[in-house]
């Protein structure tokens, strides 16, 4: 059992991922980052992200596995409050992407939450947080 600091049994959810029939791809790159992805080339990605452990690999891919397949036995066996998968976890560059992009096309926070698999209230804070940044100039992109 391969367990990390928050008690999440990394070895458990990748074999189940697997036992379940659902593809997905862990990348250890040359950029010290780990590339983790949900689907496969042959039939198209559901969702990518880069991560740096492989605890965040496997906390990603169950949040992901259970967004997208909601029907499936790994999703059956971790089944729970769907907008509690992600809350307290770390935000991942990808999660705030795709923020951006339904902040964009004006989706409602509850929708967000729920693609994002975080509760509204959290969606509320991390739009603050954010907006904080780019207002005290820390953003590190800098739109002219």
């Amino acid at each position: 059992m391969s367990t990390d600091r928050k008690g999440l049994d990394v070895e458990a959810i990748l074999n189940d991922l697997h036992v379940s029939k659902l593809k997905a791809s862990i990348l250890l790159s040359c950029d010290s980052r780990i590339d983790v992805k949900l689907g496969d080339a042959l039939n198209g990605y559901d969702a990518e992200a880069k991560v740096d452990t492989l605890a965040e690999a496997a906390e990603w891919l169950r949040g992901k596995a259970l967004m997208h397949y909601p029907s499936s036995a790994f999703s059956r066996k971790y089944g729970f409050d769907q907008a509690q998968v992600n809350t307290a976890t770390r935000w991942l560059e990808m999660d705030l992407v795709d923020l951006g992009h339904m902040l964009t096309r004006e989706l409602p926070i509850k929708d967000i939450g729920s693609h994002l698999c975080r509760s509204p209230a959290e969606v509320r804070d991390k739009i603050a947080e954010l907006g904080r940044a780019c207002k005290d100039g820390r953003s590190r992109h800098h739109h002219r």
